[in-house]
């Protein structure tokens, strides 16, 4: 098994609505960033079945899934109509390409 690497992959799920204190202990393992109308927890994951878990606890929840993306790509803010990449703000232009 040398030379194996690891599949663990760093994911950004962005939900609707802020989380509550209570409710955000569930997801304790994660990163989580409150924004205006928006949470985007923030987690390294082993594998598919991980990710799968962490969605189904939020439907069981009946929280509202926005977007689901592999950390290092860049995020695009649905609220704002903004992308971030590589720390910095691009604005879609009429044809929706980022710039």
């Amino acid at each position: 098994m040398e030379g194996q690497t690891s599949d663990h992959v760093r994911y950004q799920v962005v939900i609707r609505g802020r989380l509550g204190e209570h409710l955000a202990s569930a997801f304790d393992h994660l990163e989580v960033d409150s924004r205006p109308g928006q949470t985007t927890l923030t987690g390294t994951f082993a594998d598919q079945a991980q990710l799968h878990g962490l969605l189904d606890q939020l439907r069981d929840l009946g929280i509202h899934l926005i977007s689901v993306n592999p950390a290092d790509q860049a995020r695009r803010h649905p609220a704002e109509g903004t992308f971030e990449e590589a720390g910095r703000e691009l604005k879609p232009d009429s044809e929706g390409q980022r710039r």
